[in-house]
């Protein structure tokens, strides 16, 4: 997979428009040839980062309120 034109998170703390090659489900330094490419453009990828922000999950909405 590729995502393209991304604003990747460096090394040096900085944002720069890239690209994120991932093979087998890894990040990795090589250009995939694999026909799915993902645009990122103006969408911000931090590897290494999951946002544990979320309001459900499979069908449940957390906001209701209730237990179900």
């Amino acid at each position: 997979m590729i995502i393209k034109n991304a604003k990747v998170y460096m090394e040096n703390n900085h944002f720069q428009i890239g690209d994120i090659f991932i093979e087998d489900g890894f990040i990795t330094d090589k250009q995939s040839t694999d026909d799915l490419v993902i645009d990122g453009t103006g969408l911000y990828a931090i590897p290494g980062l999951t946002d544990v922000h979320f309001h459900g999950c499979v069908g449940y909405d957390f906001c209701d309120g209730n237990h179900e």
